[in-house]
């Protein structure tokens, strides 16, 4: 055994777990630098985030996700461009889940306008655990313009069942794979295979398989049996098991108790594809098997030269769900042949009775499992007709790949489209029912989903099981057999027969499509398959779905002559391990070549007779003698060709009428039964028209509610139903128009408010909106008038102080500010009244003094300044000679003035120092200011007002005379002149004693002086 060395797997482990050393477009793939270059999806819907950190690598953990996207995802279009398009990329990242999920990675290419989806890798989660679990894939990236975005993106969850698990992904690589054996081109560098070659040691078995399985992919081992089970590693990788534990071989039933020939079509049918030819068997489908089987099976052998290996037979019929009596006899028939036999039920609604593709009723699958229930009973009556009709099977040793409820990822059936568990539910009740409960050890229990939806649900979505399945596969309608995703490499996650129930083209159905497609297919794509179930023709049919059928395609016979093909008269499982001198677990007994059959009819090698007229060349085979069947044909399609094994061929006309009111029954000698449609079509779209088989065409009006009120619901005859949407707009700009499928319009009033105080809003029914500015002018010239958008307006008072004390400040509602002048008049004439700007009012007191000393000076509050005379009149004037006037005792020199002529001294001058101006005028040129009471310049002085004589202008106390002056009336007692006469007779005696005083010091006054 060569086996990778330790080194080897040391180096390949490296490789694997270095996600950081990536040199593909994802970038920081191991979250070594947790999410930089990723961008989290799904933060809206609360999903949460957390590293965890192991020796396998660090892990980014995804809890509380609401949708199937919830995660991560990285643009990773600048590596993509870098590389070119058409390079081949490997994707591998592992996966843990808390839950039954989907896993899937998705690349949303955007060129243009145009996004695409392409799926990079997946697998089913079916069991959860704290295992991380590896997903991987290949593809080859392609576009052509240029790429604006390259999301990748991780699907996870359960979608029907609206359930998204919490989940953990690491150590995710996207590298070159060139020869796209699922190892990296750098990973195989280390391992010594080619980059370029996928199968470098050559042994039919990828070098990236090779590995996953522990086997060396640079020698060529597959022909050797590691665990020693019996099975080589060539049988063990056909068969999806483990060449390396004897625990896992090909061939396993899901039922313990199945029979030994049930046994030995598994094992034979698991280790077909290690063979290097006569691999793949090939059968017919029939949906009606009276009129179909003469013409698209029975005349097989004339028009090719080869029979089918398989006959596919199915249960049920539009509605009717067990037609086991019908079929029986072909299944028995075929298989005792040595044809396979495989027989299809996709059971009709048991809640309505009607179809398959009836999904009307309460459809709920976990009721069909619920004893009590209407649906249960219904369903339990089903099973018994089935099981009764398999019993008749397995008593006459028909091995039966059974194969129920098909399609069930699709949503074409009531079953479809449900949810994981629900499904899984009814499947395994039915194996345990029918295995366990009726004793059918005859059954393979065929597992087979649609393909065309795999890229929104996967063809393995619904697998029940390793304990509830046999063999399984997917229906595989293509014009080129090229399915979007990695078909093979997906089931091979399962050790379990994979193959094509039903297969042909998908829109090539005219009859030029190739059968070749099919086994080239199979060898280019689809290695692992060991069968292939064509689809069968319906002859009434004018539409795109009429010829499916091996003998109605081109190269029927190039298909049937292939050296991968495995026709009827190559259907060897018995014969392959019979004589060998082991004693297989299906057979009684197993002799040597000389010994008798394990029945002792005949001998192992010897011509037989088995009594047959309808077979050929009897040997003894698998323990009894056998025949080949002949084919009886008359080429006659209208005739039914059937052989009696007492009397040979017999040929009898084929019945069309299908009992079927809704068919126009006709036979075609090359078609055979041609059953047209009645056209029930009135040209009436506003009826929904069928045909009910009992009464003929049935034209039902259609209901055209939508059960949407925001629809109005009519029917055009012409082009049927018109869900016109119904107009909510009531052409109110204060209403939002909107419509809800249960209450029909909703004229929401609109908020019009902007949340701003300073505007008024209101709502205008043609405008709409109106958030008008608010007027915060109370009209009052005293305040000054603002808006504040949280609080609305403010009228603040205005400050009419404008810093002048000389002003009486004040506002006045109309006018504003009125700054008057400050009356400072204190109404007393005593004062001077005036103003400062800073301190105000200023009443100083008025100074009365006029500087004349003859004058009393006071103020009246009323009159102002008083100055009342203070000096006794002078006294009356005395002209003689040596008179008071004559103060130097001297004549007048002229004009009888004794002053004509005076010099210092002189009386007239009683400052001794200006002489009088001129003669004869005393005080010509005196001093005015000395002459109290005459006109200055006058001829002549009055007299003073004073008794006591004396010239008033004479200020000595000698004026009149030596003597003259004297003090006034009641002496200068001052404080009696205060009691006496107030202050005006205090100020008066006051003046006149100092005048006194004054001309008593003069010069002219002293008698020496004046000697």
């Amino acid at each position: 055994m060569h086996r990778i060395s330790p080194r080897q797997a040391l180096v390949v482990a490296l490789l694997l777990v270095s996600a950081g050393a990536s040199a593909g477009p994802v970038q920081n793939g191991s979250f070594k630098q947790q999410l930089q270059s990723w961008s989290p999806v799904g933060k809206q819907n609360g999903a949460l985030m957390a590293f965890i950190t192991d020796p396998a690598g660090i892990a980014l953990r995804i809890t509380n996700r609401t949708g199937i996207g919830d995660g991560v995802r990285q643009n990773i279009a600048a590596g993509l461009t870098a590389a070119g398009s058409g390079v081949p990329y490997t994707l591998r990242f592992e996966t843990q889940v808390d839950a039954f999920a989907s896993v899937r990675a998705i690349l949303l290419l955007t060129v243009g306008t145009e996004t695409r989806r392409v799926l990079l890798a997946e697998r089913m989660f079916h069991t959860s655990g704290p295992q991380y679990v590896p997903v991987e894939g290949h593809s080859v990236v392609t576009w052509s313009g240029a790429i604006s975005a390259a999301w990748l993106t991780f699907e996870i969850g359960d979608a029907p069942a609206g359930s998204f698990t919490n989940c953990a992904i690491r150590n995710i690589q996207l590298e070159l794979d060139t020869d796209g054996d699922r190892l990296f081109d750098a990973e195989e560098v280390a391992l010594g295979t080619s980059p370029t070659v996928a199968d470098s040691d050559g042994d039919s078995a990828a070098d990236g398989l090779e590995r996953q399985l522990g086997l060396n992919p640079t020698f060529a081992d597959l022909d050797d049996d590691p665990d020693a089970d019996g099975f080589t590693s060539r049988e063990e990788v056909a068969a999806a098991t483990s060449p390396l534990h004897a625990g896992s071989s090909p061939g396993q039933p899901s039922n313990d108790d199945a029979g030994p020939a049930a046994r030995a079509v598994l094992r034979w049918l698991a280790t077909l594809p290690a063979r290097s030819g006569e691999r793949v068997v090939l059968g017919q489908h029939l949906t009606e098997v009276v009129p179909e089987f003469p013409v698209q099976v029975q005349a097989l052998p004339a028009a090719t030269g080869h029979q089918v290996a398989a006959l596919g037979l199915q249960y049920e019929l539009n509605a009717v769900p067990c037609q086991a009596s019908v079929v029986n006899p072909y299944a028995i028939s075929w298989w005792q042949g040595g044809g396979l036999v495989q027989i299809k039920w996709s059971a009709p609604n048991p809640w309505t009775g009607g179809t398959n593709g009836d999904l009307t009723g309460p459809i709920d699958l976990m009721e069909l499992v619920t004893p009590g229930t209407p649906a249960n009973a219904t369903w339990m009556g089903w099973l018994d007709c089935l099981a009764d009709g398999l019993e008749e099977l397995r008593d006459a040793g028909v091995v039966v790949l059974w194969r129920p409820m098909s399609e069930m990822n699709g949503a074409w059936f009531w079953f479809g489209h449900r949810r994981n568990a629900h499904y899984v539910a009814v499947w395994r009740h039915m194996h345990q029912y029918f295995s366990q409960d009726r004793g059918l050890d005859n059954l393979l229990w065929t597992y087979e989903s649609d393909s065309a939806v795999h890229p929104h649900l996967a063809s393995d979505y619904y697998y029940p099981g390793d304990s509830y399945v046999d063999v399984m596969g997917h229906n595989l309608y293509h014009d080129e057999w090229a399915l979007p995703f990695e078909a093979e490499r997906l089931y091979r996650d399962y050790p379990k027969v994979y193959g094509f129930p039903q297969a042909g083209s998908r829109n090539v159905r005219d009859g030029t499509w190739d059968n070749l497609v099919m086994i080239e297919g199979v060898k280019a794509r689809y290695p692992r398959a060991s069968w292939v179930m064509a689809w069968n023709t319906f002859p009434g049919k004018t539409t795109q779905w009429n010829y499916n059928a091996i003998i109605h395609n081109q190269n029927a016979t190039a298909l049937l002559s292939d050296p991968w093909a495995v026709t009827l008269a190559k259907v060897d499982w018995a014969a392959a391990s019979c004589g060998d001198g082991v004693q297989d677990d299906w057979e009684a007994c197993d002799p040597t070549v000389t010994a008798t059959c394990c029945d002792g009819s005949c001998a192992l090698a010897a011509a037989c007779d088995d009594g047959d007229l309808c077979t050929s060349g009897d040997t003894c085979s698998a323990g009894s003698c056998q025949g080949t069947p002949f084919l009886c044909s008359d080429n006659d399609a209208c005739t039914a060709d059937a052989c009696d094994p007492a009397v040979g061929c017999v040929y009898s006309a084929v019945t069309c009428d299908d009992d079927d009111a809704c068919t126009a029954d006709a036979c075609d000698t090359a078609l055979g039964c041609v059953t047209a449609a009645i056209d029930c079509d009135d040209t009436d779209a506003c009826t929904a028209d069928a045909c009910d088989t009992a009464t003929g065409c049935v034209n039902a009006a259609v209901s055209c509610d939508d059960a949407d009120a925001c629809t109005a619901d009519a029917c055009d005859t012409a082009t049927g139903c018109v869900n016109a949407t119904v107009s909510c707009d009531d052409a109110d700009a204060c209403t939002t128009d909107a419509c809800d499928p249960d209450a029909g319009c909703v004229n929401a009033p609109v908020s019009c408010d902007d949340g701003d105080a300073c505007t008024t809003d209101a709502c205008d029914p043609d405008a709409g909106c109106v958030n008008a500015a608010v007027s915060c002018n109370d009209g009052d010239a005293c305040t000054t008038d603002a808006c504040d958008p949280g609080a609305g307006c403010v009228n603040a008072t205005v400050s009419c102080d404008d810093g002048d004390a000389c002003t009486t400040d004040a506002c006045d509602p109309d006018a504003g500010c009125v700054n008057a002048a400050v009356s400072c008049d204190d109404g007393d004439a005593c004062t001077t009244d005036a103003c400062d700007p800073g301190a105000g009012c200023v009443n100083a007191t008025v100074s009365c003094d006029d500087g004349d000393a003859c004058t009393t000076d006071a103020c009246d509050p009323d009159a102002g300044c008083v100055h009342e005379d203070a000096c006794p009149p002078p006294p009356p004037v005395d002209e003689s000679p040596g008179g008071a006037e004559d103060v130097g005792g001297d004549e007048d020199v002229a004009g009888g003035d004794p002053d004509a002529v005076s010099g210092p001294g002189d009386a007239e001058d009683p400052d001794a120092s200006t002489p009088d101006a001129a003669p004869g005028d005393p005080d010509a040129g005196g001093e005015a200011s000395a002459d109290s009471g005459s006109s200055s310049g006058g001829p002549t002085e009055p007299p003073d007002a004073s008794a006591s004589g004396g010239d008033a202008a004479d200020v000595g106390p000698n004026a009149g005379g030596p003597h003259s002056a004297s003090p006034p009336s009641g002496g200068c007692s001052l404080s009696g002149r205060w009691k006496a006469g107030g202050v005006s007779a205090w100020l008066a005696t006051a003046l006149a004693c100092l005048r006194l005083l004054r001309s008593m010091h003069s010069p002219g006054n002293d008698p020496k002086k004046a000697q």
